[in-house]
C-alpha cells in the first residue's frame, strides 16, 4: 500500500506507514484525526521508535548471519588449504631417525604442494599432487639450501620437480612419499651429504641425473614390489636389469664389474665417481650412454667388449688424459679410441 504522505510502498493491511507513520487505512486515519495534537505527536514518536527498533533488529540479524558464514561456510578449497598447511605431529621419523620439529623460518607453495622449513633443518612438503619444476638455482628455498638437513614428503605428494633439491649439500636424510610417482631430472643433484635413498614401490619415473653427483651416496634401495626399477649392490637398474641407470658414486671400491646381462650403461651413470680406477663392461652390453664416465678423474682402465656398438657423446669427458680402453682388435671400441685419441690395449 502506497503512503499518501511520503509515497513509499508498504505491506498491505497495516495501519500506519512504516517510513513516516502516516495513517494508511481509512479507519486508522479517522482515528488519528480524532486524537488531540499532543496525542498525535505521542503516536508519531512511538511509531518512529518502533521503526528504529525494527531497523536495529534487521541490522543485527544480517550481521549475525555474515559472522556465521565467515566462521562455518568457508569455501572447501580454503578449508583444505588451512588443513594441509599444518603438519600435525611435532616429531617425524625419517628412515628410523626421529626428527624434532623446530620453529618455522620459511614457507610457501610448490606446484600443488605446500612446504615449510624450520630452524632444525627439516623441510616438510605436503599436499595432494606434484611439486613444481624449476630452473637451476631458482627453487624458493635455494637461498636456505645449506640449512636443509632433512626432507620429509607427506603421503599426498606424487612428484618431485626438476632441480627441486639441487645443491642441498648438507642434506642427510630423505623420506619419500609412499605414493610418489615421479622423481624428475636433477631433483637431488649434488646433494653431497646424502648417503642413502629409498625408492618407493609407486615410483615409475626417475629422471636424468635425479641423484647425480651425490659424492657420498653409497646405497640406492628400491622397494622389491616396484615394477620399474631394482637395486643391485646398491646401484640403480631398470627392473629387467638391462640398463644400469646410476652407480652410487660414494662407494669407495676401486674397481667395478657391471653385472652380466646388462645391455646399456645409461647417460651420466658414473658421472663424477672419485674412486673407480677400473671398470669392466660385460659381453652382454651393446651401448654406453652420453657422459657415462664424465669427470671420473681416477679412472685408468675400461674394458669394453666387442658387443658394444655405440658410445655416446662425451662418454669419457674430462678423464681422457690417463685413460686406457681395453678391448679386441678391429672392434668398435678400438675405432672409438683411435678417433678420440685414447690409448687402446688389446685384451688377452
Amino acid at each position: 500500500m502506497k503512503c499518501r504522505q511520503c509515497g513509499k510502498d508498504n505491506v498491505d493491511n497495516i495501519k500506519f506507514c512504516f517510513y513516516c507513520g502516516t495513517p494508511l487505512l481509512e479507519d486508522a486515519a479517522n482515528a488519528m484525526n480524532s486524537l488531540g495534537d499532543d496525542n498525535q505527536k505521542t503516536h508519531a514518536t512511538a511509531s518512529k521508535k518502533n521503526r528504529k527498533k525494527i531497523f536495529l533488529i534487521i541490522v543485527a540479524a544480517v550481521t549475525l548471519t555474515t559472522f556465521i558464514s565467515v566462521l562455518f561456510v568457508l569455501p572447501r578449497n580454503q578449508i583444505k588449504t588451512a588443513e594441509s598447511s599444518q603438519i600435525k605431529s611435532t616429531k617425524l621419523v625419517i628412515e628410523e631417525t626421529t626428527i624434532e620439529k623446530g620453529n618455522i623460518i620459511d614457507s610457501g607453495t610448490s606446484g600443488e604442494c605446500l612446504w615449510e622449513l624450520d630452524d632444525n633443518g627439516l623441510l616438510c612438503v605436503n599436499g595432494n599432487g606434484t611439486m613444481a619444476d624449476y630452473s637451476a638455482y631458482e627453487t624458493p628455498w635455494y637461498s636456505k639450501r645449506l640449512q636443509i638437513k632433512y626432507i620429509f614428503l607427506e603421503e599426498g605428494v606424487t612428484g618431485v620437480g626438476i632441480y627441486a633439491f639441487m645443491d642441498c649439500e648438507n642434506l642427510l636424510t630423505v623420506r619419500l612419499s609412499k605414493h610418489l610417482n615421479k622423481i624428475n631430472d636433477a631433483a637431488f643433484y649434488k646433494c653431497n651429504s646424502l648417503k642413502e635413498i629409498r625408492i618407493p614401490q609407486s615410483t615409475h619415473y626417475i629422471g636424468f641425473n635425479a641423484f647425480g653427483a651425490c659424492r657420498n651416496l653409497t646405497q640406492i634401495i628400491v622397494d622389491e614390489k616396484n615394477d620399474y626399477y631394482t637395486s643391485i649392490d646398491g646401484n640403480l637398474f631398470t627392473k629387467d636389469k638391462s640398463t644400469l641407470m646410476l652407480y652410487a658414486i660414494g662407494k669407495t671400491d676401486s674397481s667395478y664389474s657391471i653385472p652380466s646381462g646388462t645391455k646399456k650403461i645409461g647417460d651420466d651413470a658414473f658421472e663424477k665417481s672419485p674412486y673407480l680406477v677400473r671398470i669392466t663392461i660385460p659381453d652382454s652390453a651393446i651401448s654406453i650412454g652420453k657422459w657415462a664416465f664424465e669427470y671420473c678423474t681416477s679412472l685408468l682402465y675400461v674394458e669394453i667388449p666387442p658387443s658394444v656398438i655405440e658410445i655416446g657423446d662425451n662418454a669419457f669427458e674430462q678423464c681422457l688424459d690417463n685413460l686406457s680402453i681395453i678391448g679386441q682388435s678391429n672392434s668398435y671400441a678400438e675405432s672409438f679410441a683411435v678417433k678420440n685419441g685414447i690409448r687402446f690395449t688389446v685384451r688377452d
